[in-house]
């Protein structure tokens, strides 16, 4: 049996050193960016990853920026878990997320009580039969993916 994809921000962005891994993708070789431990594609600088609290790091979609990110992850039964933040605050946003060409999901990460706390999502997006791409479009506003787990 093929191993889940658990991919999790470290406790220190700044104690780890950014770095680009090599990735196959069903069409060739593309170059992901980040921790070895959360490797993503980023299209047009819409991502970074770094800390928007000291000691708590993510990948963070850049404000006035719309954009993509994408994970390989392998879903072979199904579900993908996504952690997010979620927060009263005005300025953050709505991704929507998809693996391969399947049905695409909204998460918002806005919520009415005045607290900032991790979130999560089940994405069910039936079985895949392996590892794919899953990808999360911003909407111009942050958002901030603090982990992901697809088994």
């Amino acid at each position: 049996m093929e191993p889940s994809t658990i991919y999790e921000a470290a406790p220190s962005a700044a104690a780890v050193a950014k770095t680009q891994v090599l990735l196959q993708d069903q069409g060739g070789a593309q170059r992901f960016e980040g921790p070895q431990y959360f490797p993503a594609l980023v299209e047009s600088g819409s991502w970074a990853y770094a800390e928007d609290v000291k000691g708590k790091p993510g990948w963070i979609s850049q404000k006035g920026k719309s954009g993509g990110i994408t994970f390989q992850v392998n879903a072979k039964i199904g579900d993908i878990i996504v952690e997010y933040l979620s927060t009263y605050s005005a300025d953050i946003g709505t991704v929507r997320c998809r693996f391969g060409n399947r049905s695409i999901v909204a998460v918002d990460g806005h919520i009415s009580e005045k607290v900032s706390i991790s979130a999560f999502s089940r994405i069910h997006v039936g079985p895949t039969g392996g590892i794919g791409n899953f990808t999360c479009r911003s909407d111009g506003k942050k958002f901030k993916l603090i982990s992901l787990r697809a088994c």
